[in-house]
C-alpha cells in the first residue's frame, strides 16, 4: 500500500504551481510561508505570493499590483507546455514512493525531543580534561618552536588548567621563561617538573641553566651533574655543565665537559657556545670567535649565541660588529633584557646616546628588578647630563642592591650618588 505523501512534498508543489501559472515574479516562498497563504482568500494569497514592486502601478482600493488583480483572467497553460507535464510527471513518481522507508526531510516542533529547563548538563570526564590538555600543549610547542614565546606561556598555562599533574607541561612553561629572562618563575616551573617527575628527561639540564643565568653557579654545576648521574650519554647535561663551569670561572674544566659533549654529539651548538665562553674569559678572542661562528653554521637561529658573538667584539672595541650582532640576537629573541643593555652600552660607545636610552629603558622594562640595568642606565643619564632622572634610576638600584645583597655593586652606585651630590 501508498504511504501518505508528505505535506511538505505538496506545499513545494504548490510554489512551483504558482510560479508556473506566472503569479510568482522569479522568487519562491518558504515551505512556512505557503503554509501561512492557506488562511487567506484568493487575492489575499496572491498578495502574499506577490512580491511588490515599487516601480509598478497599484490598485488604490487593495493596494495590490494591477497584474495580480488581473491574474485569474490570465489563461491556463497549453496541454503542449512542457513545464506542466514535467511537473505531472513529479507528482506522479512522488505518489508511488513509499516514503516511510526514506529519512525525513522535514523535522516538526513534534518530532524534537522534550529536554527539561533544569536539566543537569553532563560533568567533563577525565577523558575531556586530557583531551584539553594535549591540545593546548601541542599549541604550546608549535608556538615554542617558532619562537612566540609569550605565546606558548599562555598556551601551557591553558594546558595546566587542564591537567597540573602533567610534568611535562611544567618543563615547558620553564622552557618558555628561560627564553624570555624570566629565569626564577622558569626555575619553579622546571622544579615543580621534578617534583611530579624526579627522573624527566632534560629536566636537570634545564634547572642548571636557568641557576647559572640567575649566578648561582654552584648549585647549577649540582644540577648538571645529577643530569648527567641520570644518563651519562646525555650531550645537553654535558654542554649545560660547560656553560655552569665557564661562567664560575673554571675555564679549564669547562672545555673538558664541552669536548665531552661533542664527542657524544658533534653537531650540540650549545656546546660550541659554551666552549666560546670559556675562551672569551680565557682572553683567548679568536679561538672563541671560531666557536661561536661553528656553533652559528650549526643553529643559524641561535639567539644566545649572537649575544656572546657580540659580548666577543665589544671586549674587542669592535662596537659596531657587537651593535649588529646585538641586533639579530633581538630579532631572534626580542624577550632577553640582558641583549637590549648589552646593545645600549654598544650605541652609547658609538655617541648614539638617544638609541641607547631607549635599549636600556627596554631592557629595565623586561627586567624591572635587575639592579645593574638600572646602574648603568644611571650613569648613561649622568653622561648625558640628565642628573635629575639619573638621581631615580640609581636610587632604584641602590634599594634593589640592597635587597639583592649585591655589597659590590652597591658600593659603584654609591659612588655615583655621591658624585651628584657633590656636583649639583
Amino acid at each position: 500500500m501508498r504511504s501518505e505523501v508528505p505535506t511538505q512534498f505538496f506545499h513545494v508543489a504548490q510554489i512551483f504551481e504558482l510560479q508556473t501559472f506566472g503569479v510568482f515574479d522569479k522568487q519562491l516562498l518558504s515551505v512556512n510561508q505557503v503554509d501561512r497563504t492557506q488562511q487567506y482568500t484568493s487575492n489575499e494569497r496572491l498578495a502574499i505570493a506577490m512580491p511588490v514592486n515599487p516601480h509598478r502601478s497599484l490598485d488604490r482600493k487593495t493596494k495590490l499590483p494591477l497584474e495580480a488583480m488581473t491574474s485569474r483572467k490570465r489563461k491556463l497553460p497549453s496541454p503542449t507546455d512542457p513545464t506542466l507535464w514535467i511537473w505531472v510527471l513529479v507528482i506522479a513518481i512522488a505518489l508511488t514512493i513509499d516514503w516511510s522507508k526514506l529519512p525525513k526531510l522535514f523535522t516538526s516542533s513534534e518530532t524534537l525531543p522534550a529536554t527539561s529547563s533544569d536539566e543537569i548538563p553532563p560533568v567533563p570526564s577525565a577523558n575531556d580534561s586530557s583531551s584539553d590538555y594535549q591540545r593546548h600543549f601541542q599549541t604550546a610547542q608549535t608556538y615554542l618552536e617558532n619562537k612566540e614565546y609569550d605565546r606558548a606561556e599562555i598556551a601551557v598555562k591553558q594546558a595546566l588548567e587542564a591537567d597540573a599533574e602533567q610534568p611535562q607541561g611544567h618543563l615547558l612553561l620553564g622552557e618558555a621563561l628561560t627564553q624570555m629572562g624570566r629565569f626564577s618563575e622558569a626555575e619553579a616551573a622546571i622544579r615543580t617538573a621534578i617534583s611530579i617527575a624526579p627522573e624527566i628527561a632534560g629536566a636537570y639540564s634545564e634547572l642548571s641553566n636557568v641557576l647559572a643565568e640567575q649566578e648561582r653557579y654552584e648549585e647549577a654545576i649540582a644540577a648538571a651533574e645529577e643530569a648527567i648521574s641520570q644518563d651519562s650519554r646525555d650531550a645537553d647535561a654535558y654542554a649545560t655543565l660547560s656553560f655552569a663551569l665557564a661562567r664560575q670561572g673554571s675555564f679549564d674544566a669547562a672545555i673538558v665537559a664541552a669536548e665531552k659533549a661533542l664527542s657524544l654529539d658533534p653537531n650540540l651548538s650549545t656546546a660550541y657556545n659554551a666552549w666560546g665562553v670559556a675562551l672569551t674569559n680565557q682572553g683567548n678572542l679568536s679561538a672563541a670567535a671560531t666557536k661561536y661562528e661553528r656553533a652559528l653554521e650549526i643553529h643559524p637561529e641561535g639567539a644566545a649565541i649572537y649575544y656572546n658573538l657580540g659580548l666577543l667584539l665589544t671586549e674587542q672595541e669592535d662596537y659596531y660588529g657587537a651593535i649588529a650582532n646585538f641586533q639579530q640576537s633581538i630579532e631572534i629573541n626580542p624577550f632577553q633584557a640582558r641583549t637590549y643593555s648589552a646593545l645600549a652600552f654598544a650605541l652609547f660607545e658609538t655617541e648614539q646616546f638617544e638609541q641607547a636610552i631607549l635599549n636600556y629603558e627596554e631592557a629595565k622594562y623586561l627586567a624591572p628588578e635587575d639592579a645593574n640595568i638600572h646602574f648603568s642606565l644611571g650613569v648613561s643619564l649622568i653622561q648625558m647630563k640628565r642628573d635629575g632622572e639619573a638621581l631615580e634610576v640609581l636610587k632604584t638600584a641602590r634599594d634593589l642592591a640592597i635587597a639583592q645583597e649585591q655589597p659590590e655593586l652597591l658600593e659603584a652606585i654609591k659612588e655615583q650618588l655621591t658624585f651628584l651630590e657633590e656636583n649639583p
